[in-house]
């Protein structure tokens, strides 16, 4: 529709294996936030199980011959830990990419993970983490929604219940631009978060 010629679409869903997922879809199609691999006992009448097409990130990026992914962006209702577990750019430190995922609370509960499943994947000697509040009302009033803040201690952080995490990798090809990075995300309105 758009004409972009650099943009190839997949109808598949990033998982930890490839093949076919079963894939839970909201009955009246209202909104796209309470689509899942897992929904909730009470919540399942409200919903339709699809099987779709399942891919890691290693097979998407053999797939189109993808030296190394650049970025990857992800917000996929909690199931990030499952599209990480198999992720070839993250065991490669040579050619890691910048990371841009969700971190939501419920849907991580939904498929049995914490938000530490995740950022576990994210070890500060390999990545700057960063972190957007996202969540209205806002529970955590000390960190103000759309600020960016440094997130210095993940462990001890105080998660709210939609936040959007950049991880910036410490090695690798993105080394060559970390101040161009740091200083974009300074002029960001950025503030530390021990």
């Amino acid at each position: 529709m758009l004409r972009l010629e650099n943009v190839q679409i997949e109808q598949a869903c990033i998982a930890d294996k490839d093949g076919w997922i079963e894939f839970m879809v909201n009955r009246d199609g209202t909104a796209d936030i309470i689509q899942a691999m897992r929904v909730d006992g009470s919540e399942a009448q409200r919903f339709e199980s699809r099987q779709v097409v399942a891919m890691t990130l290693d097979t998407l990026a053999n797939k189109h011959s993808l030296e190394r992914l650049a970025l990857v962006k992800m917000d996929i209702e909690g199931a990030e830990p499952l599209a990480l577990s198999k992720t070839c750019p993250i065991r490669d430190h040579t050619k890691l990419p910048l990371f841009i995922f969700e971190v939501y609370k419920l849907g991580l509960k939904r498929m049995r993970f914490s938000p530490m499943d995740m950022i576990s994947y994210f070890p500060l000697y390999l990545f700057e983490l960063y972190f957007v509040n996202r969540s209205h009302p806002n529970p955590l009033p000390q960190f103000e929604v759309r600020r960016l803040y440094r997130l210095g201690q993940p462990e001890l952080h105080p998660w709210p219940w939609h936040s959007n995490v950049i991880a910036v990798p410490r090695i690798g090809c993105y080394t060559t631009r970390a101040a161009w990075i740091a200083q974009s995300l300074e002029s960001a309105r950025l503030e530390p978060n021990t």
